[in-house]
């Protein structure tokens, strides 16, 4: 299948309840070292949450579950930060990592991967800047 850019990006918010921690994984120096959630554009006939799934495992190499939606912006012209970067509509969607799961970073598209707590918040250089607020509201912990 050709990979086919639709408007349409899937974002996981991956959380460790018992942990109260998030997953963000990093972007390397076009995106200026900033922090992101594991995800991309969904595939031309892709079923609601397959382009999510298919996204996390190519980015980090694990299965999620527990996927609930969360949060839904439109990612405008005023967010391009890159040559590459296209008005698309993005759906964050709250999930779990199955269980005994190791991450296995992409390396070809992220540079790192870390655990952070909602303490860690205003210490983070996000990608986009709503994303603070919007993990102030989704978190469930």
């Amino acid at each position: 299948m050709v990979h086919l850019k639709t408007k349409v990006g899937e974002y996981g918010i991956i959380i460790d309840e018992d942990k109260k921690e998030f997953l963000l994984v990093q972007w390397g120096e076009s995106y200026k070292f900033t922090w992101h959630f594991p995800g991309g554009r969904i595939d031309e006939n892709e079923k609601e949450k397959e382009g999510l799934k298919r996204e996390i495992m190519e980015e980090i190499g694990v299965e999620v579950s527990s996927i609930k939606p969360a949060y839904a912006k439109y990612i405008g012209p005023e967010y391009n930060q890159h040559p590459n970067d296209e008005p698309r509509y993005a759906l964050f969607y709250l999930c779990k990592l199955e269980k005994d799961q190791g991450i296995k970073l992409n390396e070809d598209e992220l540079n790192s991967f870390k655990w952070f707590k909602k303490s860690d918040l205003n210490q983070i250089k996000f990608w986009l800047p709503f994303y603070k607020e919007m993990l102030e509201e989704v978190l469930p912990f």
